[in-house]
This record gives structure tokens, C-alpha cells and sequence, in this order.
């Protein structure tokens, strides 16, 4: 694979010198041809249907005051790890709220209480279209799995972070967001 990337006439890289110049500058030392374009994100990303009950809650929230919460779609957490996260919820301030994109697979780990105690404060849903909630200016931070897409996106929309890598490069790019770029 090096080989060929060596050979090609260039390869186009999905982020921007802003971000990435020293791991950049490494790949072009090794001979590599880059072009950099990125991020390329859908800014005027269409609501879904389903994102209009979602839209709809957030907007009878305050700026900043809902925290969202996704581990991707790959990912699984244990049982004792979503309980353990709902519990923290449960303890949130009573001017804060959560949205919980939590896969259906997942969500018969949070208990039915859960769901009554927080209904005011909370929602879990199983999937939604991640640009239009980071764009809201309800949401006030991210819990994120460090998925390389949730990262751009968080950044291009402001948004502040907190990493909770499982799997692959979300590692890798958890610790590059604190330690490189220091927004983590």
C-alpha cells in the first residue's frame, strides 16, 4: 500500500493543513503527493423527519444547555458502561439536559426508571442526524466515541468535546485531540 501511495500522481486527504500539518509533513516526507480537502461536511445537511421531534425539544431548551451523547454506530458498551453513563445523567443539574443517540440494540440496558426520572430533562433516541443537533445552539458539549467524521463536525460547529474512545483510531484521535490540538 505505501508503494502505491508513493506512486500515485497524489492522494486527496479529508482535513485541512489547520489540523493535521505535522502528520501532513510527515506523509510528504515519505515521498506522498497530497492534496488536502476537508472537512467535507454537509453544512446545509436537509432535516429528516424523524429529526423534527428532536429539533422540536431542543428548541424550548437554553443556548448551551444540552449536552449530546454518541458512540457511533459500530461500537458496542457494555451493559455496566450505559448504566454507569445514565446514572451520571441522573445527576446532571437540573438547568441541564441530555440528547442520548443510543442504537435500540443498546437501550434495553437503561431501565425504565431511568427513562421516567429523566423524561424531563432527557432523550433517548436511537438514531439522528448528528450535523443538525451539533449545529443547534442548544447543545453546549459532546460526548463523542472519536469517530473521525463526530470530530470535524464538533469542530466545525463549535462545539466542545469529551472523548470516550472503544475502538480502531478513536484512541489515536481522542489523544490527538488533547494532546496536538488541545481541544479535548
Amino acid at each position: 500500500l505505501a508503494q502505491y501511495l508513493i506512486e500515485a500522481p497524489g492522494v486527496i486527504v479529508n482535513t485541512i493543513p489547520e489540523l493535521d500539518s505535522q502528520s501532513l509533513a510527515c506523509i510528504r516526507q515519505l515521498g506522498v503527493k497530497l492534496v488536502t480537502l476537508g472537512p467535507l461536511l454537509p453544512m446545509d445537511d436537509p432535516v429528516a423527519p424523524d429529526d423534527l421531534p428532536i429539533l422540536s425539544w431542543l428548541h424550548e431548551k437554553p443556548p448551551l444547555s444540552v449536552l449530546y451523547i454518541c458512540f457511533g454506530t459500530v461500537a458496542e458498551h457494555s451493559a455496566e458502561q450505559l448504566q454507569e453513563l445514565a446514572s451520571a445523567l441522573e445527576e446532571l443539574d437540573q438547568n441541564l439536559f441530555f440528547l442520548w443517540a443510543l442504537r435500540r440494540s443498546q437501550q434495553p440496558s437503561l431501565s425504565e426508571e431511568f427513562q421516567r426520572r429523566t423524561s424531563a430533562r432527557g432523550m433517548v433516541v436511537p438514531w439522528c442526524s448528528q450535523l443538525q443537533i451539533l449545529k443547534h445552539p442548544s447543545i453546549g458539549g459532546f460526548v463523542t466515541h472519536c469517530g473521525w467524521n463526530s470530530i470535524l463536525e464538533s469542530l466545525s460547529c463549535g462545539v466542545p468535546l469529551v472523548g470516550w474512545p472503544s475502538i480502531a483510531e478513536q484512541s489515536v484521535n481522542a489523544k490527538y485531540l488533547v494532546d496536538v490540538w488541545k481541544v479535548g
